[in-house]
């Protein structure tokens, strides 16, 4: 009988001390290539084409972020590559995996056109210890990419 208390006593001491991990947290950003159709990058200051100048914005969740202004969050700004300006990109985020099952945001370009562009982020659970970061997007309706999320917007 002593053997038994002392074998639940170690167990329950072993359940009670034992711990949830943390939650994961999963946060990344919608990176968005624009090109003209030579293929030059429109988000390189050197090019004389470039739109850096432009008024852009994004109008989601009933919010408008216009490029080059703080807009307070930080969401949508130029993410430049000082080493190679082919690379330089429009970023739309940071966004959590907790809170985006699918949304849509318009990128307004300032010249009377737009973008539409809608995405998935968010973790889908493989199994009880596994989750799968799932991550989708579309430009206008057409399916971009189903593992990543990057688009190319050819203006």
């Amino acid at each position: 009988m002593r053997n038994v208390i002392i074998a639940l006593s170690a167990v329950l001491a072993f359940v009670s001390c034992r711990q949830d991990p943390p939650p994961l947290i999963v946060v990344g950003s919608i990176s968005i290539f624009v090109k003209n159709v030579s293929s030059d990058n429109l988000l390189d200051p050197a090019f004389a084409g470039n739109i850096l100048d432009d008024y852009i914005s994004i109008e989601y969740s009933g919010e408008t972020f216009i490029l080059n202004e703080l807009d307070g969050a930080g969401l949508f700004s130029v993410l430049y590559d000082e080493t190679n300006p082919e690379n330089n990109t429009l970023e739309f985020g940071p966004l959590s995996a907790d809170t985006h099952p699918g949304k849509t945001f318009t990128i307004n370009w300032g010249d009377g056109t737009s973008d539409s562009v809608t995405f998935e982020f968010y973790k889908g659970k493989r199994d009880k210890d596994n989750i799968d970061i799932v991550q989708k997007i579309w430009l206008n309706g057409e399916l971009q990419s189903d593992d990543s999320l990057v688009v190319t917007i050819v203006k």
